[in-house]
């Protein structure tokens, strides 16, 4: 399911059931400090896109 190459974390839900929660690679890879589920991560601009499908989503259903 997850690339094995993928380095972050993915948690996924579907009501209240997780369906896929995996956490891989380093959240700070110089002093080795590895990711969490809890780990944030910057986005920058990348969850406008998301958010902006979510709502065409919604406004087409």
């Amino acid at each position: 399911m997850i690339d094995k190459n993928f380095r972050g974390n993915a948690y996924v839900v579907k009501g209240d059931q997780v369906l896929c929660e995996y956490v891989s690679g380093f959240a700070d890879l110089p002093n080795e400090i590895p990711n969490t589920i809890e780990t944030r991560f910057a986005s920058a601009s990348a969850g406008k896109k998301c958010a902006a499908s979510e709502k065409i989503r919604g406004y087409n259903s």
